[in-house]
């Protein structure tokens, strides 16, 4: 089963993505970050619900929540 590590890895590779397309935002749901990781559903989704904090935490007061402002 994927680590938080492992979880805020995949979150900060797929926000990365986003930006490098040019999106305005960016949508993630449990399985977009679970799937690439494997293990789909499973007992720790917790860990996906934990990195919402993390998510919070990075866009808060940005204009542009994916980096480019």
């Amino acid at each position: 089963m994927p680590t938080k590590d492992e979880f805020r890895a995949e979150l900060e590779a797929q926000l990365c993505r986003a930006a490098l397309r040019g999106d305005a935002y960016l949508d993630v749901n449990a399985g977009d970050l679970h799937r690439p990781l494997g293990g789909y559903p499973g007992a720790r989704q917790s860990d996906a619900a934990l990195l919402r904090g993390d998510v919070r935490r990075a866009t808060r007061g940005r204009r542009d929540p994916l980096g480019a402002d």
